[in-house]
């Protein structure tokens, strides 16, 4: 319960204290100024349901630049179905964004953990949390 609790408390934080995200530090991966971090996922997202994608730092040189180190904007909580990618359908690219992935998105203590590190080491702005429809795993807990 006290993890449920922690979670949603990250979560509303991170929507209401997300602030205009600015130019990552080292020049780690590009982001648009003039979009939140909600924004940045929302547009991406758009362009997914638009099959107007585009792909962005998918390419030796951001895998090259992100080998110090990343800077993702954002933290994904995620189904580990395979058929839901958060790179693909928010359309973004190596080191944008830290993905954990697990069955029902029930959130472990090693989870929270990652989480954790995430927010506090690598300064990820927004915690989103996201499942695919009609998951067993989800529909097992019902």
């Amino acid at each position: 319960m006290k993890t449920k609790v922690a979670v949603l408390a990250l979560i509303v934080f991170s929507i209401f204290g997300c602030k205009r995200h600015h130019e990552q530090k080292n020049n780690i991966t590009e982001v648009n100024k003039n979009l939140t971090c909600l924004e940045q996922l929302t547009e991406g997202n758009k362009k997914f349901l638009d099959q107007k994608s585009i792909h962005p730092h998918q390419n030796k040189q951001t895998i090259l630049a992100n080998q110090d180190g990343q800077k993702p904007f954002a933290i994904v909580i995620t189904c580990s179905d395979s058929r839901v990618s958060p790179e693909i359908v928010f359309d973004q690219g190596i080191g944008d964004l830290f993905v954990i992935r697990n069955a029902g998105n029930l959130i472990s203590d090693i989870d929270m953990g990652s989480i954790e590190y995430a927010v506090e080491h690598l300064d990820a702005k927004l915690i989103c949390c996201s499942r695919a429809h009609r998951v067993r795993s989800c529909k097992s807990l019902h």
